[in-house]
């Protein structure tokens, strides 16, 4: 629902516009948290929202405040904001100083920041002004921490976030047994995966992706076409030579090319690219953990996985994977002349296999998309 400035508006409208605007900060602040703020006067009606645009940018709370155009209306005004305002000096000037330094009446979070160098000191510096202050405990819990999501996997588990996109026919197969795949899912389901892209800071996909499809793997939303980093796993070097030939290398500078190796695969011709050498582990494949942390330290926080089922599998088996996207056609090719997307995995059981939650599901056209947090026992088998 759309509001203006002098619409009275409940705690429950004003924390659900906050996350409204925090939506927008979604693949364009990283490696801050994307965040939402409204502000509204003593009567409840709406005087300002913001939402925190790029890093090194004003906060949330200072776009919102940038926006008041009577400041004698923040006397006795309330402000509401998806996430614990920020306490240290980091780009930017703590939040919590400026608010406390105002004549608010309430200052309403949706959640404490998980940076701990935040972490319940934002609130405290707003109480010792004087100004009441809460954290959300009506409904939109789920939606305010899937709005932080990566933020928090990355200051809690010091790896990025990891969501897996795939698309499949109903029976699980993602593509024909020749490999052919061009097009499971329709134009609304693969232009939904561009603003999916969107949010992450890369794209991840196995070597032979790469050499069968010759994927962009950029975002293309209508007239906004936006390189991002890609991760390719690539153990033997197979692209070395030939990476400048890729569609993927035409359309983004080697800058944000990360090409995975394995010790003695090093090189390639003239390369400029990143090229992060890692071990095999038993099974041939990357361990997936420290592939997580040797992206981390190169300063992606999170990943966006994109292919094939090699690496699905390999993803998935080691415990990884935070969210997945699972697009699905109304479509059945059979064991026989299908590929099914997960051949390369193998639970424990029902009782220890991996398990979504907080799942939704959303029609686009003729597919479907089941969508949500993959839940695993162990990260550590990773």
């Amino acid at each position: 629902m759309e509001y203006r400035p002098g619409d009275i508006l409940d705690d429950q409208q004003a924390m659900s516009l906050a996350l409204d605007e925090g939506k927008k900060g979604l693949g364009r602040v990283s490696p801050n948290p994307p965040v939402g703020c409204v502000i509204v006067d003593k009567d409840h009606r709406l005087i300002s929202a913001g939402h925190h645009q790029r890093c090194g940018g004003p906060h949330a709370e200072i776009e919102a405040l940038n926006q008041v155009d009577d400041p004698n209306r923040l006397e006795g005004a309330q402000v509401f904001v998806t996430l614990e305002p920020c306490s240290h000096h980091g780009k930017t000037p703590p939040c919590a100083d400026k608010l406390a330094s105002l004549p608010l009446a309430r200052v309403v979070y949706g959640l404490q920041d998980p940076n701990p160098k935040v972490a319940g000191r934002g609130a405290e510096r707003l109480s010792r002004a004087g100004i009441k202050t809460q954290v959300w405990s009506g409904s939109l819990g789920d939606e305010l921490a899937e709005l932080i999501e990566v933020f928090r996997c990355n200051m809690e588990k010091g790896r990025p976030f990891f969501a897996l996109k795939v698309a499949t026919t109903l029976d699980g197969n993602l593509a024909e047994k020749s490999g052919k795949s061009r097009w499971i899912t329709g134009e609304e389901s693969r232009q939904h995966v561009h603003i999916l892209r969107s949010y992450y800071d890369s794209v991840l996909v196995g070597c032979n992706t790469v050499i069968v499809d010759d994927p962009r793997l950029n975002i293309r939303l209508g007239d906004d076409v936006r390189k991002n980093k890609v991760v390719i796993l690539d153990p033997q070097n197979k692209l070395g030579f030939q990476m400048r030939t890729y569609e993927l290398f035409k359309c983004r500078g080697p800058v944000d090319v990360f090409q995975i190796v394995s010790p003695g695969y090093e090189g390639g011709a003239d390369t400029d690219w990143n090229q992060l050498s890692l071990p095999l582990g038993p099974t041939g494949h990357f361990d997936s953990l420290a592939l997580a942390h040797s992206l981390f330290k190169a300063g992606i926080n999170s990943v966006f996985v994109e292919g094939g089922a090699d690496t699905f599998s390999q993803l998935v088996g080691s415990g990884i994977v935070d969210r997945l996207y699972l697009f699905m056609a109304p479509k059945l090719l059979g064991g026989i002349n299908g590929k099914g997307w997960l051949n390369g995995f193998a639970s424990q059981g029902l009782d220890t296999c991996p398990k979504m939650s907080s799942h939704r599901v959303t029609t686009f056209g003729e597919d479907f998309l089941i969508e949500g947090l993959l839940q695993i026992a162990d990260e550590g088998m990773a």
